[in-house]
């Protein structure tokens, strides 16, 4: 997942990345949805927006990890999704922190 503002500042949206290996051991990646974040960029925000892609695509289930950068709002985010995936699912996925946070946004934001 990540978060993108427009120049303006009007708009903001919710990149949902799926990664998977397929029958052919094959690692495949596709942007599965965009959608606008509306109000403020708050951890529950993003959940929101998160868990409603979740359960379009009907993969709730199959969560394994999440990619992010180290903003705080993100580390709410990924706990608040986890425990709507273990109510739901049964995935225990986020209560291990599995998250890889993204280096290259740690790294240049010096």
């Amino acid at each position: 997942m990540d978060l993108w503002t427009t120049l303006s500042g009007n708009h903001a949206y919710l990149g949902v990345v799926v990664h998977w290996i397929d029958e052919d051991i094959e690692v495949q990646e596709v942007l599965i949805a965009l959608p606008d974040l509306k109000g403020d960029h708050s951890g529950a925000s993003i959940t929101e927006v998160a868990f409603k892609v979740i359960e379009a695509y009907g993969i709730g289930s199959k969560v394994s990890f999440y990619m992010l950068d180290n903003a705080t709002n993100n580390d709410t985010a990924v706990l608040d999704l986890a425990l709507l995936l273990v109510e739901k699912y049964s995935n225990h996925v986020g209560l291990c922190r599995n998250t890889i946070e993204c280096v290259y946004a740690t790294t240049n934001s010096f």
